[in-house]
């Protein structure tokens, strides 16, 4: 991985296992939060907290981010199947493997 290459085996087994107890804590502070106010959502645990409109908020900073995530998939995707296309040689079709 990444994180290994760059920071060592042990720096960056620590620095994945604190992430991985920060994930676990968070997701534990959601759940118990959720079951005492009773929210079942992120917008309706977050209104519960900061206010009426903050969950309209969310669910649009939600929204956003989504589609941030496709268009970056689908960017990654753009970049790296023609490279991987072109692997098979001059069998393969030029409008397979060029963007």
């Amino acid at each position: 991985s990444y994180v290994l290459a760059t920071a060592g085996l042990v720096l960056g087994a620590l620095m994945i296992a604190i992430g991985g107890f920060l994930a676990f804590l968070s997701t534990t502070a959601l759940m118990r939060m959720s079951g005492e106010t009773g929210h079942n959502t992120y917008a309706g645990l977050f209104s519960h907290c900061a206010g009426r409109i903050a969950g309209p908020v969310l669910d649009v900073m939600l929204f956003i981010y989504g589609n941030g995530s496709c268009v970056g998939y689908m960017v990654f995707l753009g970049d790296f199947i023609p490279s991987l296309v072109s692997l098979g040689g001059d069998s393969v079709p030029g409008w397979l493997a060029s963007r």
